[in-house]
């Protein structure tokens, strides 16, 4: 990769970020596809998120995922680019043209691309969401469209206030619900998707939950990492399917960089970049 004076910016904004896998496998893919950007990442304080985010585009700054605990922010500050963003109010994904941000939301659209590449679908008791962040809430948005969606959180109400928001703008989703950590999960076989952090994945509260789980589902932990996956570790010891984050990032990195470039990019270069572990 050539840094020259004509090099733009893009990277991953957020806190707590030394763990992204997103710049090395985001300078593989531009690097393969020989386009005169670097991606870097942006620990930035909640008190300086507003300077940083006026000066980006003015220093070169074409576009940034945005993580924990910036996604309901980078919206506010944008227009939004498109549907989900509007109806949702997070976004992962923020594009500047002409010095205005527009914010857009890959992560739902990404998981339901990797799980058409793994060819995992949902048994019979649909989608279970474990925890409502942003996150979850962008895949709740694009797979209760599709499927029965259940939402695990210590606050079921206001989730279900939160989606009854949702339909009242017309979002288009199946009918859905919100229990707590003390009722039982469905008896039939479903997807269970973890937003959870990796240190409540520890606790005994949810070891006691996942073990009353179908064991002919499916699990997926959204963290990544060494150390980090331990809901996904516990379930796999059950006997259940269990995968980790990993492909939700690449198929989401996939979406922001063809926004960014303006054209489709695939899948498979990103993934590249995690085996070939060029930086």
């Amino acid at each position: 990769m050539n840094i020259d004076g004509g090099t733009r910016l893009l990277g991953v904004l957020g806190r707590g970020i030394r763990h992204s896998l997103s710049p090395r496998i985001q300078n593989h893919a531009i690097a393969h596809l020989g386009e005169n950007l670097v991606y870097l990442p942006f620990d930035v304080a909640e008190e300086d998120l507003a300077d940083f985010l006026r000066l980006f585009p003015r220093i070169g700054g074409v576009g940034l995922n945005v993580t924990t605990p910036y996604k309901v922010a980078a919206a506010a500050c944008a227009r939004p680019g498109d549907e989900e963003v509007a109806m949702t109010g997070a976004a992962n994904t923020l594009v500047f043209r002409d010095r205005q941000a527009a914010a857009h939301a890959t992560d739902g659209l990404g998981f339901r691309a990797w799980m058409a590449d793994a060819g995992v679908r949902p048994g019979a008791g649909g989608v279970l969401l474990l925890g409502f962040g942003s996150a979850a809430r962008s895949i709740a948005y694009r797979l209760g469209s599709e499927f029965a969606l259940t939402v695990v959180s210590r606050e079921p109400r206001a989730v279900e206030a939160h989606l009854a928001t949702w339909y009242a703008k017309g979002w288009a989703g199946l009918p859905s619900r919100a229990i707590g950590w003390n009722d039982p999960p469905p008896s039939r076989p479903l997807l269970v998707i973890s937003s959870v952090p990796a240190e409540f994945g520890r606790s005994k509260e949810l070891a006691g939950w996942l073990a009353n789980l179908d064991p002919s589902g499916v699990l997926v932990d959204l963290n990544y990492g060494p150390g980090r996956t331990p809901l996904r570790d516990q379930a796999r010891d059950r006997g259940l399917t269990s995968h980790d984050g990993l492909g939700l990032l690449i198929h989401q990195a996939a979406l922001s960089l063809g926004l960014w470039l303006g054209h489709p990019v695939s899948s498979k270069l990103l993934e590249e970049g995690l085996e070939t572990g060029t930086t």
